[in-house]
């Protein structure tokens, strides 16, 4: 009997690892991803799985835009303020009133007041950011799963408010919402008079303006011909003269922020100008053209540990704040997943406006973004910057002579015929990789394409 029984249990057990070879061996054709084993897999088959144990960081905004109901807006980058006057208003409204569903959302029930509008550069799960704000779950909505606007209402405004409505504007032609109901704020009210006070560049909104080129709502600057504004310089954070002379007490001092105090590291070069810093676990590249690169093996003795995307973005948060040669803003631009984890996009910004990196630049340095992050089982796997800060250039001034439909019209042309719809315009500055002083372009999306052109001149840049 009982070697029946050790019999059916070997059996039972060749069978198991069988499987799992099989499962293992489609998952790394599938997924290109040999960091993870097939119980891995079996049990966090998603990335997003909810671990409420783990610390949670609230997904935030790439960008928060003003207005009072007068047709005329402000984008704004520097976001902490809004985003401290505007969780608690959130809050409430989450936890006191149930969800009432928008099978059809028009932008023009918000606009028309007083708002402010959160847009985030992915949709983004109820259950996640709730959890982020430290609002409960109970009324999270059940006919929708996530979304990629947030508007505040503050104000008492004949029916629409106050209220906060959760925005999905991917899901149908129109949208949907979720919207909840809340008591009037004054503080967000008043946070709000305060920052359109303050502009100098007024934005209009496409939807009520009657654009139909647009996919989506926008919100694009206006301004006089001519309108004068500041360039600003690009400064290296890690001195290009002492690296090209490998200065190795000098790449360990500027490293340090990245390796525990007391390891023992390696430092080498290449005749390209690359220098390596490495320790048993981590390993910091250094490339002649401005960029730092960080990989850290022991992220992936950690395979164990289940991450939610909030959880996620609050490790990402927590090891950004110690690089302290960053002094320059940022906000972020794109949060995506992929067989390494998930990937965290920041772009900088300057006087409230973007800054883009350009094309060749992207081409040469092999990065899209100023920083991106890879976080995965609870570690930073991957970090890589584009190490320059960004500041006014108080004595060096442009004027803008290109408005924002001269730019659409100049990027359809390059786009050539056919009926197209612009998934997004922006006014930022433009970064190149041997320039020191940046000035103003248009970056014009269309399909997937995009297009550069100067604000000053009308010239097309290298994209």
């Amino acid at each position: 009997m009982d070697s029946k029984k050790s019999s059916l249990l070997r059996s039972l057990i060749v069978f198991v690892l069988a499987m799992s070879a099989v499962f293992q061996t489609g998952l790394l054709w599938l997924d290109e991803n040999s960091g993870h084993n097939f119980f891995y897999y079996l049990f966090n088959s998603s990335l997003s799985t909810n671990d409420s144990s783990l610390p949670r960081e609230a997904i935030r905004p790439e960008n928060i835009t003003v207005g009072t109901g007068d047709d005329v807006f402000n984008v704004v980058y520097n976001i902490d303020t809004l985003i401290n006057a505007g969780t608690p208003f959130i809050v409430s409204a989450v936890d006191s009133s149930e969800p009432q569903f928008q099978e059809d959302f028009y932008w023009e029930n918000c606009l028309r007041e007083k708002c402010a509008i959160y847009e985030f550069a992915t949709e983004i799960p109820f259950r996640e950011y709730f959890a982020g704000i430290g609002a409960g779950t109970r009324n999270i909505p059940n006919f929708m799963e996530s979304f990629n606007f947030i508007a505040i209402l503050p104000l008492e405004n004949g029916g629409n408010g106050p209220a906060v409505y959760f925005i999905n504007t991917n899901d149908s032609s129109l949208g949907k919402a979720a919207v909840y109901t809340s008591q009037a704020s004054s503080d967000m009210s008043n946070t709000i008079d305060s920052f359109l006070s303050s502009r100098n560049i007024q934005f209009i909104s496409t939807n009520q303006s009657g654009f139909n080129i647009f996919s989506n709502n926008m919100f694009v600057p206006q301004f006089p011909r001519d309108f004068k504004y500041t360039k600003i310089n690009k400064t290296p954070s890690i001195d290009q003269e002492r690296m090209s002379l490998m200065d190795n007490q000098y790449f360990e001092s500027v490293t340090e922020q990245y390796f525990d105090r007391y390891s023992s590291k390696t430092i080498s070069s290449e005749p390209s100008g690359i220098c390596t810093i490495s320790d048993t676990s981590t390993v910091v590249k250094y490339y002649p053209y401005g960029v730092i690169e960080y990989f850290n093996y022991s992220a992936q003795d950690m395979a164990d540990e289940v991450q939610s995307l909030s959880s996620a973005y609050y490790v990402c948060m927590e090891f950004l704040e110690k690089d302290t040669a960053i002094t320059t803003p940022y906000y972020l631009s794109g949060t995506r997943v992929t067989g390494d984890g998930f990937v965290f996009d920041f772009d900088y910004y300057v006087n409230n406006t973007p800054v883009f990196i350009s094309g060749g630049l992207i081409d040469t340095a092999g990065v899209e973004h100023a920083i991106e992050v890879v976080v995965d089982s609870g570690g930073v796997k991957k970090y890589k910057k584009y190490a320059f800060n960004f500041s006014l250039n108080n004595s060096s001034s442009g004027n803008i002579s290109v408005d924002f439909l001269e730019a659409i019209n100049s990027a359809m042309a390059v786009k050539g015929a056919g009926e197209y719809k612009i998934d997004d315009i922006k006014l930022g500055y433009y970064v190149s990789g041997s320039d020191s002083e940046c000035g103003l372009s248009w970056f014009v999306d269309i399909e997937q394409s995009r297009t550069v052109i100067n604000a000053e001149t009308g010239d097309m840049m290298i994209r």
